[in-house]
């Protein structure tokens, strides 16, 4: 499963129930929600009075019913670590999906 910081939400609960029940290889880099829970639900945007600055305030929490793998607050990780690089991202190249492509070449020539 190809997976990165853009991964949250609903994304990141099902990488994380997949992570838990040991249903898939991971690749990519961390998620962007939470492995344990993540939040959302309803989101109201607030203003700063001195400031000005607009944010979104999160007011629910989801517990998510995962086995304990990783250290409280972490993403989901990835059993391969595939960063992708300011000039693959500038060119556009997708650096997790080379990288897949070439582990499945790899085993299946075992």
């Amino acid at each position: 499963m190809l997976i990165g910081r853009k991964s949250f939400s609903t994304t990141a609960e099902f990488c994380a129930i997949t992570y838990s029940n040991k249903r898939a290889l991971f690749i990519g880099e961390e998620t962007g929600g939470g492995y344990y829970h993540i939040n959302g639900g309803d989101l109201p945007e607030l203003t700063l009075p001195h400031t000005g600055i607009k944010f979104q305030l999160p007011m629910r929490k989801y517990e998510l019913a995962v086995k304990e793998y990783l250290s409280k607050g972490s993403p989901t990780i990835p059993h391969f670590y595939v960063p992708q690089s300011i000039q693959d991202f500038l060119t556009n190249q997708d650096t997790e999906m080379k990288y897949t492509l070439n582990l499945i070449k790899q085993t299946s020539k075992k």
